[in-house]
């Protein structure tokens, strides 16, 4: 069974009608319209067609990017990969609890005056 992906050269953007279908570069024939093959430029090890670079940028684990919580006053850049475990030491998620009452255990004697 051979499937087909049929686009329009709309939805192909900048990519090749061959490197929009090609995902395993072990197996790429480069027929018709191929463009060549490059690596990652900052160094993460992926080769891909050159049309789809733009693309990679987007997802590249290396790519340095700002911490998600830059609106809040967080100024960190990193590399994509490190988010994660910036996160839980981030200065910008701080979660405030509204919950006064919530807070005092169970035992406590000032719970009852709230």
């Amino acid at each position: 069974m051979v499937l087909t992906w049929f686009a329009s050269d709309a939805e192909l953007g900048g990519i090749h009608r061959h490197c929009f279908r090609c995902f395993n570069l072990k197996r790429c024939n480069k027929d018709a319209d191929a463009c060549g093959v490059s690596e990652c430029p900052i160094g993460c090890g992926w080769v891909y067609h050159s049309c789809k670079e733009e693309e990679h940028l987007l997802l590249c684990p290396m790519a340095r990017v700002e911490c998600i919580n830059s609106s809040l006053g967080c100024n960190m850049m990193m590399a994509r990969k490190d988010v994660v475990r910036h996160l839980p030491v981030c200065p910008a998620s701080i979660m405030a609890c509204t919950q006064e009452w919530n807070r005092w255990p169970l035992h406590c004697k000032e719970r009852y005056k709230t």
